[in-house]
């Protein structure tokens, strides 16, 4: 019986992050990991849903062998275990990002039928619980693809939430970044901060 995908996931997780561990200590290995896991997740790539992918597990140790043996891989270089886990773990996060993708594209075609001005392309976390790296919010204008890039981070001096806004050019279809973000401003007070927001998305 197939296990649930989000308990898979983090078993996958784990085994990529053995082998990140090896990045300092043997970073040789490190290379020769991460290159195998690469090989396996490219051979994952018909596998569309994260359904497929937790249906496939099972079988993934003797179809990481065939692929690892056909490049070149000996059996000792590298755990097989190890190797597994990273590549379902690449392929899960490539599926999660091609999903976020579509429903973007989608937002913004509804936005642009609704006759909205802006359009929210991707948010989590919430900016009422400051906590660094956990707020993300990408907005972007419907007509051009200005985009409003809100996040918060730490004050790399006291620790505290920095809160951050810049403005980045997107696809206009996808949302997709097209050029580096602009224009950065920090604050450390919240308000202050989403007054911020709200000039640019009223003056772009």
């Amino acid at each position: 019986m197939t296990r649930p995908i989000e308990q898979l996931a983090a078993e996958w997780s784990a085994a990529e992050g053995r082998i990140s561990t090896l990045v300092l200590t043997r970073p040789e290995a490190y290379e020769r990991y991460l290159s195998a896991a690469r090989l396996v997740a490219d051979a994952l790539a018909d596998l569309g849903t994260p359904d497929e992918l937790a249906a496939a597990f099972e079988d993934g140790p003797a179809m990481a062998e065939r692929v690892l043996h056909e490049a070149g891989f000996l059996p000792e270089e590298v755990s097989t275990t190890e190797v597994v886990g990273a590549a379902f773990a690449i392929r899960y996060r490539e599926l999660a990002r091609e999903r976020a993708r579509a429903a973007a594209a989608g937002g913004i075609r509804d936005a642009r039928l609704r006759g909205d001005t802006w359009v929210v392309v991707e948010e989590r976390g919430r900016p009422d619980v400051p906590v660094p790296g956990l707020y993300r919010r990408l907005e972007m204008r419907v007509e051009d693809g200005s985009g409003l890039h809100a996040f918060v981070e730490e004050d790399p001096g006291t620790g505290a939430p920095l809160y951050v806004v810049e403005q980045v050019p997107l696809d206009p279809e996808t949302g997709d970044a097209v050029d580096e973000p602009t224009d950065r401003r920090t604050f450390t007070d919240r308000s202050e901060w989403e007054r911020r927001v709200e000039e640019l998305r009223g003056s772009s």
